[in-house]
Formats: structure tokens, sequence, C-alpha cells
């Protein structure tokens, strides 16, 4: 949920954060870590305007972990999965953007390494492309994700 991803364009912008939002606060209340995957590239710079998560999501620099990574696969390069160890995690809860990319790849490789992993509908989003609309985009990896790769609820 990153300032040069998460624009006008894109799906459900507003209503996605509330239920972000809603997510982490659940989190926090039940004292569980909040990790934030942050994609560095050309476009997301890091340091950059871009590459800022948007300042709508409760984020905290200073409490909440963050991962910088400069693939779609959250796990590729990163210490992600020693972090996950380190803090006894093998259930994920995996919200954002971009779903056919980011999100999805993410959602795959914790599959294949053996994470348990849920998702909460209205929180992941992306834009429409020359293929689908975002809704049914939306739609379609929910159909596809939900009990072979994650629990939707």
């Amino acid at each position: 949920m990153q300032n040069g991803v998460c624009t006008t364009d894109i799906y459900k912008l507003n209503q996605t954060i509330v239920n972000i939002n809603n997510r982490i606060k659940d989190f926090r209340n039940h004292k569980l870590p909040v990790i934030f995957i942050q994609h560095n590239d050309q476009a997301l710079k890091s340091g950059s305007y871009n590459w800022e998560i948007v300042p709508q999501i409760n984020y905290f620099k200073d409490k909440d972990i963050t991962i910088q990574k400069i693939h779609a696969d959250a796990f590729y390069k990163t210490d992600l999965k020693k972090k996950l160890e380190q803090l006894q995690i093998n259930e994920l809860e995996i919200t954002g953007a971009q779903i056919e990319y980011c999100v999805d790849a993410t959602i795959r490789v914790a599959h294949d390494l053996g994470y348990e992993i849920t998702m909460h509908r209205g929180t992941t989003t992306t834009f429409d492309n020359e293929f689908l609309p975002a809704a049914k985009m939306v739609d379609y990896y929910y159909q596809m994700w939900d009990q072979r790769f994650l629990t939707l609820f």
C-alpha cells in the first residue's frame, strides 16, 4: 500500500484502506506483529514519496516490522522468512496491492513454504487492465486462492 501504487485509479482504494486498518487494529489488540512490505524499484525508489506507505494506513515506523523487497515475491532475497522464524510465526494474513503481482506472488510462495494463510475480502485491490476490470480480477483471484492457497473470510 505505497503512494506510487495506490493512486485514485486503483479499485475501491478508500474502502480497502479502511478494511486493512481494521485488520491492523485487530492484530494490535491481540498483540500480534504487523509486518509491512515495501517494494523498491525505478518507480518506487527508497525514500521517495511513491515508495512511502500511504498516510491513511495505520503504520508505525518505530513499532511495526518493515521488510524491503525488489521483486513481486516478498520472500525473494529478503529476510522475511528469517524474521517469521524468529517470531515463531507460521500463520500469515495478507493484504495489499497489487493483487495480480505482489499479492499473488507472495501468497503462492508463502503457501509453498508451508505457511497457513488467511485473507479478508476487501483487503486487496488493483487497477483495471487491458484484460479485466479490477472488480473482476479481484473476484477471480479470490476464487482461485480460496481453499487452494489460503482461507478467505
